[in-house]
């Protein structure tokens, strides 16, 4: 028998889809996202939760005092403590906006899925210290953002629906 004793953990994910308007790939956001936290060296546990841009607004309202929807939020795990006995560290939970990593992938012009992984890793960046405060870390942020989507390419699907449309059944 081999002993599990000094060996790597992996990340584990946690999932939680809290908006109606879209079905989500909990697989597939998950796999993702651990491919990301591999690519980083980070065998920790992450929560990702996925709302609609009136609850990220009451969210960024109420820990940032800015009331105005955004794209992702990300909330660190303020003491790193360690996870239980055999699990990983929690790292922090991160929470996105599909209706609004909707509206940006056309503007800047990518998919919907990939816009939508964009900032689980953008969370993940800000989680483990990446700045955007201003122009130079922004850029810096923005270059290593970049990096870890294109490791991820292709993406496979993850927005599973589209959008119900106001007053349909």
């Amino acid at each position: 028998m081999t002993s599990t004793k000094g060996k790597s953990k992996r990340p584990l994910v946690r999932f939680q889809n809290e908006q109606k308007r879209f079905r989500l790939s909990e697989s597939r956001i998950r796999r993702l996202a651990e491919k990301i936290l591999l690519f980083l060296k980070l065998k920790v546990e992450l929560h990702l939760t996925f709302v609609s841009d009136a609850q990220i607004r009451r969210l960024n309202k109420l820990f940032h005092a800015a009331d105005r929807a955004t794209d992702v939020l990300a909330f660190p795990n303020p003491q790193r403590w360690p996870g239980k006995e055999n699990g990983p560290e929690f790292l922090g939970e991160i929470i996105v906006s599909v209706e609004r990593a909707i509206a940006q992938s056309k503007q800047f012009q990518s998919t919907q899925d990939e816009e939508l992984i964009r900032y689980v890793a953008h969370g993940i960046l800000h989680l483990i210290g990446e700045s955007d405060a201003n122009p130079r870390a922004q850029k810096k942020m923005f270059k290593r953002q970049e990096k870890i989507i294109k490791q991820l390419k292709p993406i496979s699907k993850i927005l599973l629906s589209s959008p119900r449309r106001q007053g349909s059944l």
